[in-house]
């Protein structure tokens, strides 16, 4: 069953984590940007030209 006008895969996906950590800002942009070249799941979705919107914060 289904309707069939529905998308059937993700058009974008906003990821929103927050980091508990003493590091400045510019450190956790760091890893935040090691870790989108790194994950699988993040990689293949962006290799899959859907629209990221990472947002990393200082919790």
């Amino acid at each position: 069953m289904g309707d069939p006008e529905v998308t059937r895969y993700f058009e974008n996906v906003v990821i929103e984590a927050r980091v508990k950590t003493e590091e400045s800002e510019d450190r956790v942009k760091e890893l935040q940007e090691k870790t989108d070249q790194r994950c699988p799941v993040f990689t293949m979705l962006k290799a899959a030209c859907i629209e990221l919107e990472p947002d990393w914060t200082k919790a």
